[in-house]
């Protein structure tokens, strides 16, 4: 094995920078009369989304999905 191919090998183990990283989005908050997501935050970027009285569900899951992935809900709506 070369140098060269074991520091590949090395590079391709190590972990991903926060930088690099894809910020995933958590919705944490959910209203309990419509069941619609109302808050979220960014897991590696630490930033807070609140939804604003005038932006429906959509409009807000596009406005975070800008600065990230949508990952997973939580708490679950309750369907």
């Amino acid at each position: 094995m070369t140098f060269r191919h074991r520091l590949d090998k090395l590079a391709a183990k190590a972990p991903m920078s926060a930088s690099e990283r894809p910020t995933e989005i958590f919705i944490v908050g959910i209203c309990p009369e419509t069941q619609e997501a109302v808050s979220a935050f960014g897991m590696y970027s630490r930033q807070s989304f609140e939804r604003t009285s005038d932006e429906t569900e959509v409009e807000f899951n596009e406005r975070i999905n800008r600065y990230g992935r949508a990952k997973d809900i939580l708490p679950e709506k309750s369907h």
